[in-house]
């Protein structure tokens, strides 16, 4: 029982705070949508915290790694036509659970009417940012919410 417990210790030590940061954050592919106006939505789960988290380090770090807007070529290819990206964090609750393996369907919307009922979780969620392609360089993203990150800026590789 002690080498086990030993090999534990040594494993969970080992893990950076990167790692375990991956390891809380999961994006539900599953509901990732193109919507009819050249928009692509993405949604992701952040895994249940102790009260009073702060995920911000959390979320800006998939953002600028992880996210579609970071790492899918498809979001910056001119060709594709998305204009716009937009992409909410959820906190892990019993509601959002059920997106974890389920999709969206008429009794259950992840963002719904934002009253919480027929399965939304609107209130669950933490985070919300949206962003446009420049219309005078295609290879330029601009932040447009939260208004605190309108400087913000990302650039597809040309």
């Amino acid at each position: 029982m002690k080498i086990v417990i030993f090999i534990l210790v040594i494993v969970l030590a080992s893990c950076t705070p990167e790692e375990r940061m991956k390891n809380d954050i999961m994006r539900l592919g599953h509901l990732t949508k193109i919507y009819g106006f050249n928009s692509l939505n993405e949604t992701v789960l952040l895994k249940k915290q102790k009260e009073n988290y702060i995920y911000d380090s959390i979320i800006i770090d998939y953002l600028y790694n992880r996210s579609y807007l970071a790492t899918d070529s498809f979001v910056c290819d001119t060709t594709a036509d998305i204009k716009s990206f937009y992409i909410s964090f959820f906190k892990e609750t019993p509601c959002t659970q059920y997106y974890m393996h389920n999709g969206e369907d008429k009794k259950h919307e992840i963002y719904g009417d934002g009253t919480g009922r027929n399965g939304d979780c609107s209130e669950d969620c933490i985070a919300f940012y949206s962003y446009h392609r420049s219309v005078d360089n295609p290879n330029m993203w601009y932040c447009n919410h939260p208004k605190e990150r309108k400087d913000t800026i990302w650039t597809c590789k040309e």
